[in-house]
C-alpha cells in the first residue's frame, strides 16, 4: 500500500469520526480515545509531545495498516506524525506528535536469541531483564554549525540509531559560500532531546541453564530514565544494525541495536504464563478431592528419596506467602528463606538444581565464586563509552522469583553480610558514582555444608555455619540434612538409587507433570490470595504464646521470637495457597505450626539445657552459653583489677579456678573462641585482659 494511502487512512484514525465497534452486532458504536488524547495534547503543547496508542485498535481499525507498522515502522511512525499535523484542533497545531506503540501479541514477540537479520528494520517486541541502565544525557536530534568563513548556520539532522555526530559533510549550505569548512557547532538551531541505552538480557525463566545473550536497547524522550537495573519489561521497537568497529576501522558485520518505542513493566512473571481454562479445572479438582498437596509434593526433586519435610518446604516457597504494607509504609515480606545444612552426599545441591531448573524464575550461584557486588548489584563503568551503569547482581535479577546458593559456608563474611538487608527489606541500595535502589523480592534457598565436614549434633548450628548467625536468624527454615546408618532406611534408599540407574523410572516419575506444576504456581500465584481467618489466627497465636512459656520457670530463655511468628503466618499462608484457598484454615495454620516446631527442635534447642532457645537463632549463642561469657568476662574483669594482676591482665590458671569454683563447664573452649573473635587480648602467654 503506497504511503499516501497509510497516512490518509491515519488520518481517520486519529480524527474527530473514527469510531471502534463494540458488541456482537456491531451497533454499540464508542468514540475512540486518541481524539480526545490529541486534544488534551494539543492544550499543553509543547509541554508533552506523546501519544500511547494500543496495537490491537490499529489491527481492528484496519489489518493493511497494522501490518505496514509492522514492516515498515520508521515510515508508519513518520506517517502517523504527519498525520496528525494536519489536523486541527481548538488550541495548537501538533507537528511533532511522537507515537509509542504498546501492547503487541505474544507471537510478536522475539526473543533475544532468535534475532536474526529478517528481523531488521522490522517493528516487534522483546520481553527482557535490564541488565546494566546508563544515566540519561541529552543528544542532538539535528546539530547546528557556523561556517568560520561565512557566518551561516547549517542544521544537520543526526540518526538516532547512531553514536556519531553528524557533520556537514557536502560543505556550507551558503550558496555563496559552499566552504567545506572549518565549522564551530553551536546552540542556535539546535534541537536536543533526552536519551539512555539499556543493556538487556533474556529473561531468566526462558535459559534453562544456557547463557543468557544480551542486546544494546536506545531509549530517548519520555522512555529514556524510567526503569532501573533489574526490572522486567516489554520492549517494542525497532531492530536496527550498525558496522562494528576496531582500531583499524569498521567491520563488515553488523551489531544490533533495539532503538525503543514504548517501554511496559512487566514485573508479574507468572502473569506471563499461558494457562488455559481446562488446566484451571484440573488443579481445583485436585483441590476438591484433598490431593494437590500429595501431587505437588511427589512433583519435587521425585528422583530424591525421603527428605519429605524438606520438599514440603520447598513447595511452600515455590507458591509463597504475600507481602503485607503496614500503614507507615513497612514492608513485610511474603517470601519465604529456607537454608540446608548436612552432611555431603545427602543431596542438598540436588535439591537446589532441581528448583533452579523447573522455578518459573530462578537464578543459582556458588558461594565459593561470589562477590558482595554479585549478590546485589554495583555501579560500573563501561569501558567502551566511559558511562556508569547500574549492574544488579543475582539476587536483583532473582526479583520475583527464587535465589539457590549453594556452598553458602565458603562465602566470606563480608560477602553474606551484604545480603541481610537484601533478605530483610528485600532491597539495596547502590551509591557510587550513581544512586539507586534495586528490589530483591525473592526467595532465598540456600545449602551448606558444616564446617568441620560433618554435622555435629551436640553442637549448635551457629558454630557449624562459618559467619552465619546474622544470616541464620533472616531464614524461616532450617532443615538439619543428617547422614545416619539406619537398616531398613538405608535399603529402602538403596533400591531407590539402583532402581532409577538401571532406568526403571515408575519410582521417579512425577505425580504431576512438571509443566502443569509450574502452570499451577503461577495460577495460585497471581489469582489466589488467601485471608486469614479467626480460627486460624488464634491457632498461630497459641502456638507462639504456648511455646514462648514451655520454659518458664526453667530457665530466662525465651524460646521463640516474633520472627518465628511471621515465619508461622508465611507458611500458613503459603500453605493455604498451595491448595487454592481462598482462606487460610485451621489445616493450614496446623500445618505451619508442626512443620516450624520440628524444624525447631532440630536446630533451636540448647545442648546443655535441652530447651529450645531462640538466642541460637537470632543472636548466634545459646543464652546459657552467653550466660557462661558474661560470667568468665567478670572473673577476667575482677581478677585485672586485683591488687595481684600482672599488668592489668588475668593469669590463666586463675580464669580457670575461679570458673570451676563456679561450675562453668567448657571455658577452656570459651575463652579460646572469645580470643579468636578479639574479645579477649593475650599481652603475654598465659595471660588474658577484656579488650573494652
Amino acid at each position: 500500500m503506497p504511503l499516501e494511502a497509510i497516512e490518509e487512512k491515519l488520518k481517520r484514525f486519529f480524527g474527530p469520526q473514527y469510531y471502534v465497534n463494540k458488541g456482537k452486532n456491531h451497533k454499540e458504536l464508542t468514540p475512540k480515545r486518541y481524539w480526545d488524547d490529541l486534544n488534551y495534547l494539543s492544550a499543553i503543547y509543547p509541554d508533552e509531545k506523546c501519544l500511547w496508542v494500543e496495537f490491537r485498535h490499529i489491527e481492528t481499525f484496519d489489518k493493511e495498516v497494522s501490518d505496514f507498522l509492522l514492516n515498515n515502522p520508521d515510515e508508519w511512525l513518520q506517517a502517523a506524525t504527519d498525520a496528525i499535523s494536519e489536523l486541527d484542533f481548538a488550541v495548537h497545531k501538533l507537528p511533532d506528535i511522537r507515537i509509542r506503540v504498546f501492547g503487541l501479541p505474544s507471537d510478536l514477540e522475539v526473543g533475544i536469541s532468535k534475532l536474526r537479520d529478517i528481523h531488521m528494520d522490522t517493528f516487534l517486541a522483546i520481553r527482557c531483564i535490564v541488565s546494566k541502565a546508563s544515566e540519561v544525557r541529552p543528544a542532538f536530534e539535528k546539530a547546528a554549525f557556523l561556517c568560520q568563513r561565512c557566518g551561516y548556520i547549517t542544521i544537520v539532522d543526526q540518526a538516532k540509531d547512531s553514536d556519531t555526530l553528524l557533520e556537514p559533510f557536502a560543505g556550507c549550505e551558503n550558496d555563496s559560500c559552499g566552504k567545506k569548512g572549518p565549522f564551530k557547532r553551536v546552540k542556535e538551531g539546535a534541537v536536543t532531546y533526552n536519551h539512555q541505552y539499556l543493556k538487556i538480557q533474556e529473561p531468566l525463566e526462558t535459559l534453562r541453564g544456557k547463557q543468557p545473550e544480551f542486546l544494546n536497547v536506545s531509549c530517548s524522550d519520555e522512555i529514556a530514565g524510567i526503569v532501573n537495573a533489574g526490572d522486567k519489561l516489554v520492549i517494542t521497537g525497532v531492530l536496527k544494525g550498525r558496522p562494528k568497529t576496531n582500531k583499524d576501522g569498521k567491520l563488515k558485520f553488523l551489531e544490533f541495536i533495539f532503538v525503543a518505542n514504548s517501554i511496559e513493566k512487566s514485573d508479574a512473571d507468572y502473569e506471563n504464563m499461558e494457562i488455559q481454562q481446562d488446566d484451571i479445572e484440573y488443579y481445583k479438582d485436585l483441590s476438591r478431592r484433598g490431593i494437590l498437596k500429595d501431587y505437588i509434593l511427589g512433583s519435587i526433586a521425585p528422583s530424591i528419596f525421603g527428605l519429605e519435610d524438606v520438599k514440603l518446604g520447598i513447595a511452600l516457597q515455590l507458591f509463597g506467602g504475600r507481602p503485607v504494607i503496614m500503614p507507615d509504609g513497612t514492608r513485610k515480606r511474603g517470601d519465604i528463606h529456607i537454608l540446608m545444612v548436612g552432611d555431603p552426599g545427602v543431596a542438598k545441591s540436588q535439591l537446589l538444581e532441581f528448583v533452579a531448573n523447573f522455578a518459573p524464575r530462578a537464578i543459582s550461584f556458588s558461594g565459593k565464586s561470589t562477590s558482595a557486588a554479585g549478590l546485589t548489584g554495583a555501579a560500573v563503568k563501561d569501558e567502551l563509552d566511559g558511562k556508569w551503569w547500574i549492574q544488579p547482581g543475582a539476587l536483583t535479577l532473582a526479583d520475583g522469583g527464587i535465589c539457590c546458593a549453594d556452598e553458602v559456608e565458603k562465602m566470606k563474611a563480608e560477602t553474606l553480610g551484604s545480603i541481610h538487608e537484601a533478605l530483610e527489606q528485600q532491597m539495596v541500595h547502590i551509591q557510587k558514582a550513581v544512586k539507586a535502589d534495586l528490589w530483591t523480592r525473592t526467595a532465598f534457598l540456600g545449602a551448606a555444608n558444616p564446617k568441620y565436614g560433618r554435622y555435629d549434633n551436640y553442637a549448635p548450628i551457629y558454630e557449624q555455619v562459618a559467619h552465619g548467625d546474622a544470616f541464620i536468624s533472616r531464614m524461616d527454615l532450617l532443615f538439619v540434612l543428617k547422614d545416619k546408618p539406619n537398616q531398613t532406611f538405608d535399603r529402602k534408599l538403596a533400591k531407590h538409587i539402583l532402581q532409577t540407574l538401571r532406568g526403571n523410572n515408575t519410582t521417579t516419575e512425577p505425580k504431576m507433570d512438571l509443566e502443569h506444576f509450574r502452570k499451577c504456581i503461577a495460577y495460585a500465584r497471581t489469582n489466589v490470595f488467601p485471608e486469614l481467618t479467626d480460627e486460624s489466627e488464634e491457632m498461630i497465636i497459641d502456638f507462639f504464646v504456648k511455646t514462648r512459656l514451655s520454659t518458664e520457670g526453667k530457665s530466662d530463655t525465651v524460646p521463640i521470637t516474633a520472627r518465628t511468628l511471621e515465619a508461622a503466618f508465611r507458611l500458613a499462608t503459603a500453605h493455604a495457597r498451595m491448595r487454592l484457598s481462598e482462606t487460610i484454615t485451621e489445616e493450614d495454620a496446623k500445618n505451619a505450626v508442626e512443620l516450624l516446631l520440628r524444624n525447631l527442635k532440630e536446630v533451636g534447642v540448647d545442648p546443655e539445657t535441652g530447651l529450645m532457645d531462640a538466642d541460637i537463632i537470632a543472636a548466634g549463642k545459646s543464652n546459657s552459653q552467653s550466660k557462661k561469657i558474661r560470667d568468665i568476662c567478670k572473673i577476667i574483669r575482677d581478677l585485672s583489677e586485683s591488687e595481684f594482676s600482672k599488668n592489668r591482665s588475668a593469669r590463666y590458671e586463675d580464669i580457670l579456678e575461679r570458673c570451676s569454683e563456679k561450675k562453668i563447664n567448657g571455658a577452656e573452649e570459651i575463652i579460646r573462641k572469645m580470643a579468636e573473635a578479639g574479645d579477649l587480648l593475650r599481652p603475654e602467654r598465659g595471660y588474658y585482659k577484656l579488650i573494652t
